[in-house]
């Protein structure tokens, strides 16, 4: 409150030049001035005004507002009846007269009409030049009025240009400090005011009006300001307001569309009052009015002019539309836009639980974030909130989405619970299913198969999947796939790309057959094999990383034909009589494995280089 004293006393001072002990506040305004006025009996002078919008001349694009705003408040001193700016805005644009060129256009006595008023007070932006420094502002702002009758006669014109300054250097620190925020208060809207207010002063003296009654003349209002000037307000937040006029009196500020607040006389001629925003209120554009009152009832009101006023506490609705895909880098969320225009921003919280706890995830400015730290196939819960521009927060709305590893997976189709014994098209198999394996099914050349982590493929003694066509599989350390059983339990014989994740083949007589082709083979394990744990052959090129291969009764791993495959990082155990036994004439990249029990002449056959791994006794 007090820093508002300080600017309305800044104001005060700056409009006719001076100093303080603590502030040089201003150097003295420096303005030229013509107007001229038609012989015109005051008896036939209109009863009422509207002071139409500013029409920017300039090149500049400035807050033009506040000019008008502050013309209007000392155009109001005279003896008319001045209808409101927000009245003269609400009818022209309801009128579709409001833009520029419209306004231009129009008639005067259709805008007369229109507004239900005697007379027009038009205008104009002339000139506008401005140069701001760390403590110190100069602004020059040229405007051209006219006084014209609803039967288009001029009764008035004038045409000023002021310049003011504004700054100083203090001379002590807490003066220092009152520089600091006069300069921030006062760079643009403020010192634009300031000039506004000179040309009001200089102007409206020359402007005829109406014969007042004799009596009392109302009291003087020189400032009214608010500090919710440029932001939204809302419950738990102040609002100050300060009024600077004749000593002595009462005073109250009125909120239009809102409410009535006393004033309190804090200095001669300073009234100030505090205002704590209730979870209820709720205004959008408001005008603050200020209005000192003598002892005989008789007001004067002066609008604060640098800013109107808002309060929201009226939360944005849920988002909707909400819906998760996947992108490259995670999973996307999109939600439709807001219905509100005053929403700012949106809050991303995660859980892991449909129930929660969610924490913050991010904030985003858009209608949709990408979780780029989302797993694939690891399910997570989301809730966006839509936050308004007075940080007010709404319900949450909340959608679940895993990273699909593929984009195939959304329009796969789902193979039955007995695989057919040909698999057509794209297909997959859902986490979490059972399927049968009994006999033999073919994967063709022009097919896909997707499977998904946590998969279960019960082989018996004699299935076999043979593929030829494209497989994916999804399996984890914590989720694998497994395959219990079978005869040759996968045989792969493709040329399309071939990747097996995650899978642990159990009890196979031959887990895995290769045949043809480049099959990746990761994280896998080949396990209580009743013969071999690997075939390998033709012109095959597998690569086997990080896996594990355990228990064999025929030998390890065969390598026939002129197949090369490559072991990286993978545990040979158990594996009798040998490891691997190789027929190829290439030689075999076994290097960095481990092995038990311990590589030698006896458990490795045919040219294979083991070195670089480590073995293990007993």
């Amino acid at each position: 409150m007090q820093y508002l004293v300080v600017l309305l006393t800044m104001m005060s001072l700056a409009s006719c030049g001076g100093a303080t002990k603590n502030m040089a506040i201003a150097i003295p305004a420096i303005n030229t001035h013509e107007d001229k006025s038609a012989q015109t009996d005051v008896s036939s002078l209109p009863r009422s005004i509207a002071v139409l919008p500013f029409i920017n001349r300039t090149d500049e694009d400035a807050a033009f507002e506040v000019v008008r705003r502050t013309i209007f408040n000392h155009f109001a001193s005279k003896n008319y009846r001045s209808l409101h700016w927000k009245d003269v805005d609400r009818r022209l644009k309801a009128a579709d007269l409001y833009a520029t060129d419209k306004l231009d256009a129009a008639k005067v006595g259709d805008l007369a009409s229109t507004l239900g008023v005697d007379g027009l007070l038009y205008g104009e932006i002339t000139h506008y030049d401005k140069h701001f420094f760390v403590l110190y502002g100069q602004v020059a702002v040229g405007v051209r009025l006219r006084l014209i009758d609803r039967n288009g006669k001029e009764i008035w014109s004038g045409e000023d240009i002021v310049r003011t300054h504004a700054g100083g250097i203090s001379t002590t620190p807490i003066g220092l400090i009152m520089n600091v925020i006069s300069a921030a208060y006062h760079t643009r809207d403020i010192n634009l005011f300031r000039a506004a207010d000179e040309l009001g002063r200089e102007m409206m003296p020359n402007i005829p009006e109406p014969a007042r009654l004799k009596g009392a003349l109302p009291p003087q209002i020189k400032q009214v300001v608010h500090d919710g000037i440029g932001r939204v307000l809302h419950y738990g937040d102040t609002l100050a307001v300060a009024m600077e006029g004749e000593p002595g009196k009462r005073g109250f500020v009125r909120i239009d569309g809102f409410k009535t607040i006393d004033l309190v006389e804090e200095q001669p001629g300073f009234y100030t009052a505090k205002y704590n925003i209730a979870p209820g209120d709720n205004i959008d554009g408001a005008a603050v009015v200020g209005v000192l009152s003598d002892d005989s009832g008789i007001q004067n009101e002066w609008i604060c002019p640098i800013g109107l006023l808002a309060i929201d506490n009226k939360a944005p609705e849920a988002p909707s539309g909400i819906h998760s895909q996947t992108v490259q880098h995670g999973l996307k969320l999109n939600w439709d836009i807001a219905e509100e225009q005053d929403v700012v921003a949106y809050e991303v919280m995660v859980s892991d639980h449909a129930q929660g706890p969610f924490a913050k995830l991010a904030g985003s400015k858009d209608n949709h974030y990408t979780d780029s730290s989302a797993k694939s196939f690891a399910n997570r819960y989301y809730r966006i909130v839509a936050i308004d521009h007075a940080g007010n927060r709404g319900e949450s709305s909340t959608v679940s989405g895993g990273v699909l590893a593929d984009a195939r997976l959304a329009s796969a189709m789902e193979l039955p619970e007995t695989l057919p014994a040909v698999i057509e098209g794209i297909a997959v198999l859902r986490s979490g299913r059972k399927y049968n394996l009994s006999g033999d099914s073919s994967l063709p050349a022009t097919s896909i198969l997707l499977i998904e982590p946590g998969v279960i493929i019960n082989a018996g003694s004699s299935g076999s999947l043979k593929v030829f066509g494209e497989l994916q599989s999804f399996g984890s350390k914590e989720n694998p796939i497994r395959i219990n059983g079978g005869k040759q339990a996968l045989v792969l014989s493709s040329e399309h790309p071939v990747k097996l994740q995650g899978v642990i083949v159990d009890g196979a007589a031959i887990a895995i057959t290769v045949t043809a082709g480049a099959p990746e083979i990761m994280d896998s394990t080949l396990m209580n094999n009743r013969y071999s744990a690997m075939e390998i052959s033709g012109v095959s090129r597998p690569l086997i990383s990080g896996s594990r291969l355990e228990g064999a009764t025929s030998g390890g791993v065969l390598i026939m034909g002129k197949a090369q495959p490559r072991f990286k990082r993978t545990s040979f155990k158990e594996m009798k009589p040998f490891h691997i036994q190789s027929m190829s004439p290439y030689r075999i990249d076994a290097r960095g494995n481990s092995w038990y029990p311990a590589p030698s002449a006896s458990t490795i056959m045919g040219d294979v280089d083991y070195f670089g791994g480590t073995g293990a006794t007993r």
